[in-house]
């Protein structure tokens, strides 16, 4: 299986946009999501940005999308209620619930 240079998970409420149009969003219906979405495949990421004390998080694509997570989880399980995660190599970035931020080393 392939395995890009990162990962995201994204497991809060979120919104593809490009300029001032709305493309998708997390509550969509399945076909709308994948119609979407599908317009990043072999988008590069230019940016990426946090909102801080929120940790909202905006991915800007080369093509001038951008994804962004709204972090809603603001109570929680440490280990189960994250918000969104970035992985690349060996390391973790888990954010969530409310403002916790850590890093971990991934699994095998």
């Amino acid at each position: 299986m392939y395995e890009g240079e990162f990962g995201v998970f994204i497991r809060c409420p979120w919104r593809l946009e490009r300029g001032e149009a709305l493309v998708c969003g997390s509550d969509d219906d399945s076909e709308v999501i994948k119609v979407g979405l599908s317009k990043l495949i072999g988008e590069r990421i230019e940016a990426t940005s946090t909102q801080r004390h929120s940790w909202d998080l905006v991915i800007t694509f080369s093509s001038g999308y951008n994804l962004r997570a709204f972090c809603s989880r603001v109570q929680g399980d440490l280990q189960y209620d994250d918000n969104w995660q970035i992985w690349s190599g060996e390391l973790d970035l888990i954010v969530g619930p409310g403002n916790h931020c850590r890093i971990e080393e991934r699994d095998g």
